[in-house]
């Protein structure tokens, strides 16, 4: 779950709350591929009476999830907020596997704990996957860009296009 920014909530368009969610939907489809989670069926449901930006509830059994999302949630944090919920899955499936095999044994406070600790794992997860994935999709971008440069036989410094060889 991750919270959104506290305060008053603000009247959304319709139309803002769908390209919201077909945002949304995007990632959740290019996740999903990079997680390995293509068994799963996800739903996206739009929500103006939560105060986080996103939560998830899934099934095991069924590999199903519904991704509730605020309709307060700023479209630039879309890609990040999906990956932190779909992390959940693994995160919270350790969880929830400790808890029914130890739960009777677990007391109430421990339960939270592990509840909190559940939620500061994914959230480094999830900041630490995203930023590495932003500066690999820099990466990509500054190496097509001089294969741009070098496909018209054009060096960074170089005045003149040198000869090809095979020019007719």
């Amino acid at each position: 779950m991750v919270r959104n920014h506290q305060g008053q909530r603000k009247r959304v368009s319709r139309k803002v709350i769908s390209q919201i969610q077909a945002n949304c939907q995007l990632w959740l489809e290019h996740w999903q591929k990079l997680l390995h989670l293509g068994l799963w069926q996800f739903t996206i449901e739009m929500h103006n009476d939560i105060d986080y930006w996103a939560s998830i509830e899934y099934e095991w059994d069924y590999l199903r999830a519904t991704i509730k999302v605020s309709t307060d949630l700023p479209i630039e944090a879309a890609p990040e907020v999906i990956l932190h919920e779909l992390l959940h899955i693994y995160t919270g499936g350790v969880r929830d596997f400790v808890l029914a095999k130890y739960g009777k044994e677990v007391k109430p406070i421990d339960k939270q704990q592990m509840y909190n600790l559940n939620e500061a794992c994914t959230s480094t997860m999830s900041h630490l996957y995203f930023e590495l994935y932003k500066r690999l999709a820099k990466t990509y971008q500054e190496n097509q860009a001089l294969k741009e440069l070098l496909k018209g036989g054009v060096l960074i410094g170089q005045t003149d296009k040198p000869e090809t060889p095979h020019a007719e």
